[in-house]
């Protein structure tokens, strides 16, 4: 005996609360060849960037400490999880809530600039990488760096919200 999907004794059909997920899963075209073929090309070049990556670390500082790394990777994993992660949810609540529609598109985008910001520098700012024979790896005043680009990044947003909430205003009385 087959069932409404053709499986012979399956499960019976989804519940109806169900059903509408099960479409819209179905619906979805598989991936093109192109798209399959970009794909794998992408996870090659990440390979080969691993692979490079472990050659240049064992050129400059030894063997890759393979055990270090995984728990690194993992630990960065839990971290965005376990804090970054909520952390950002809440944030996002309480720019929802509290800021008016016309302010809080850029006051979010400033914010999420500046996470992006921050997150891309932590590196630098941690000076990983750094050699003591060769001071031209991590150049300049890391802090200095990123607070200028902070300070262009959260000037754009005050002048976006200035033009917002006060520009109307100066329009309506011309």
């Amino acid at each position: 005996m087959t069932d409404v999907t053709g499986h012979a004794d399956g499960p019976a059909s989804p519940p109806a609360a169900h059903a509408d997920a099960d479409a819209d899963a179905d619906a979805r075209p598989p991936l093109s060849w192109p798209a399959r073929v970009l794909a794998l090309a992408g996870w090659g070049v990440v390979v080969l960037g691993a692979l490079g990556a472990s050659d240049r670390i064992e050129h400059f500082a030894g063997p890759v400490p393979w055990r270090r790394v995984a728990m690194w990777f993992i630990g960065a994993a839990l971290t965005h999880d376990l804090v970054i992660a909520p952390l950002v949810t809440l944030v996002a609540i309480a720019v929802g809530r509290l800021l008016p529609g016309l302010v809080r598109g850029p006051v979010a985008g400033g914010l999420i600039a500046s996470g992006c910001l921050v997150a891309v520098s932590y590196p630098r700012l941690s000076g990983f990488g750094a050699l003591p024979t060769n001071s031209s790896i991590n150049p300049g005043n890391a802090a200095r760096d990123l607070l200028v680009v902070l300070g262009v990044v959260w000037l754009t947003v005050a002048v976006t919200v200035l033009v917002r909430t006060v520009g109307p205003r100066i329009a309506s009385r011309s």
